[in-house]
């Protein structure tokens, strides 16, 4: 699958944010319980790729409760992880639609898959970084001779 622009300039930003932000997991999962219903609802109504909802049994809407974004907004493979193992607690609950539930366990592991292979290479730099690693493999092994 070929990788628009678009695609790649937001793969590269994750990834600048998650070198700059330096949360570690345990950070992301202290600020994900500290959230409250209300800021879970306000980002859920911002920026509702960062939340994927819940199907309980007695309600009629979704309700937000997975949050895959970090606190910049930029989808995070950390908050996917924690989000996966939020979902594994969930099954046989009996207050959530299991169905449903399944479903978004899919489709966070395929997120999680696509979102932690790291940033997108362009072929063409993949190729010129061979290149010059190669150069400066065979200037080290001269040099190693003289």
């Amino acid at each position: 699958m070929k990788k628009t622009t678009e695609e790649m300039l937001h793969e590269l930003v994750r990834y600048a944010d998650s070198l700059i932000a330096g949360m570690t997991p345990d950070d992301k999962l202290d600020w994900l319980q500290k959230l409250s219903s209300d800021s879970r609802n306000k980002l859920f109504e911002d920026k509702p790729e960062c939340i994927m909802p819940i199907k309980y049994m007695d309600a009629e809407v979704l309700q937000p409760y997975f949050v895959i974004c970090n606190r910049n907004g930029i989808t995070d493979p950390e908050m996917i992880k924690i989000a996966i193992n939020k979902c594994k607690e969930e099954v046989g609950s009996s207050k959530v639609d299991q169905e449903h539930l399944l479903h978004t366990m899919k489709r966070l592991m395929r997120m999680y898959k696509m979102y932690n292979d790291g940033p997108v290479k362009c072929p063409r730099m993949a190729h010129l970084k061979g290149k010059a690693t190669r150069r400066l493999n065979s200037l080290g092994q001269a040099i190693q001779r003289i």
